[in-house]
């Protein structure tokens, strides 16, 4: 790593960014709190002919566009917990003193001091940045999607709860198709039942559509008729968000598909040598799907080498956490970790555990030691990202006939 001259704390706001720049005799170039797009201009006049590659900034949250621009600019960004930032706090005041000012100088004091325990931040390749958009916007209309579903199936609780028995959800596109008719008609026939079910894709309708009829046509619990329009209403409006959601979700779920069917079919070119790509080799182990490969992929990429492993269990949750003291000593689940890569791994370990007869034996094992299964899964995630780190690192496909031979 370049040796850093300078040291600068950023602490971020909303509109206004608090910047401290210390110099290697821990000196104060300046100190000042100044609007979002002043801070570039700024701190390019206070490094004068620094190169900025030689310029660490310690920040809180890389997530910000003044981080983005610094990037760009070439400047070292380093990013540290703020729990950790706290305490950094701490040694230079303890009577709890905060503002956003002494804040800037703590991370820039801390950067350093302890600069070893900051990590640096590397921009984001176009493929790491498309894999985060599009899987978090997957996942938020994923979410979004449940939610309104929630609140639809509240309502035809309270107005036709019969329906349920077909759509325990009420999530299905299906069932809202059907919903809408039954609702603003006072009479549906068989035939009129079959082809709005056909036209919303449903299959299989030989049983479906006696069942329907033998509910709509029996005297049933309904709202009271000083309700129903109201609540009839509230269907239609949220049928409406919930097709609109539904469209979405799809659309990004083909972007994200296609995107990573592309990747996984294209070879890359290692020391002059083709191999496979970094998602083919994802892909080729029991349990990693699609999505899997585009949570580590997006959010881990820079941590599948050997060298990362440690931080890379850290990062995804499996590495517990010790707390010893004396004479007792507890070892628990890890929380401060990527929600994201966790409920990956842990997705992906409880698949593995059914798939695949190595991890299935594993997994067995420690069940039947006295782990609970949560904690049998997490193991398994465990050796899977030892796997997966060994096969990025050497390029090679997984290959199950290896650990059945060592074995």
């Amino acid at each position: 790593m370049t040796e850093l001259s300078l040291f600068v704390g950023i602490d971020l706001g909303n509109t206004k960014q608090a910047v401290c720049v210390l110099d290697g005799s821990k000196k104060e170039v300046l100190r000042r709190v100044v609007e979002t797009d002043a801070v570039p201009s700024l701190l390019l006049e206070a490094i004068g002919d620094v190169a900025p590659e030689r310029v660490g900034v310690a920040v809180e949250d890389i997530n910000n566009v003044v981080v983005d621009t610094l990037l760009e600019l070439g400047f070292a960004i380093f990013s540290i917990n703020p729990k950790q930032a706290d305490r950094f706090r701490d040694r230079m005041t303890v009577v709890g003193a905060k503002d956003d000012r002494r804040d800037a100088l703590v991370l820039a004091r801390a950067l350093l001091t302890d600069g070893e325990f900051f990590q640096r931040r590397a921009a984001l390749s176009p493929l790491e940045a498309q894999l985060r958009v599009l899987r978090r916007r997957e996942r938020l209309l994923g979410e979004e999607l449940r939610r309104v579903s929630n609140q639809l199936y509240a309502v035809v609780q309270r107005l036709d709860p019969a329906l349920l028995r077909f759509c325990e959800g009420a999530d299905e596109p299906w069932f809202w198709s059907l919903l809408l008719h039954v609702t603003t008609k006072k009479r549906l026939s068989g035939k009129q039942v079959e082809l709005v079910l056909k036209k919303a894709g449903k299959r299989k309708l030989d049983v479906l559509v006696p069942s329907l009829m033998a509910v709509l046509s029996s005297e049933r619990a309904r709202a009271a008729t000083v309700l129903r329009g109201w609540l009839v209403d509230e269907v239609k409006s949220l049928v409406k968000v919930l097709r609109t959601l539904s469209s979405e979700h799809h659309r990004v779920e083909s972007s994200l598909s296609s995107l990573i069917k592309k990747r996984a079919a294209s070879v890359d070119d290692v020391d002059g040598a083709a191999a496979p790509s970094v998602f083919a080799i994802l892909l080729s182990m029991p349990g990693v799907g699609p999505k899997t490969a585009a949570d580590l992929v997006g959010e881990a990429l820079p941590l599948l080498r050997r060298d990362k492993l440690g931080l890379l269990r850290a990062v995804t949750g499996v590495a517990p956490v010790t707390k010893q003291s004396g004479k007792s000593r507890k070892v628990s689940m890890r929380y401060g970790c990527n929600m994201r890569l966790r409920n990956a791994m842990f997705h992906a370990a409880h698949v593995a555990a059914r798939s695949d007869e190595e991890f299935g034996r594993y997994c067995q094992k420690l069940l039947d030691a006295g782990h609970h299964r949560a904690r049998a899964l997490r193991s398994v995630a465990d050796r899977m990202l030892g796997i997966l780190v060994a096969m990025v690192s050497s390029r090679t496909l997984y290959d199950g006939t290896r650990r059945r031979a060592a074995a």
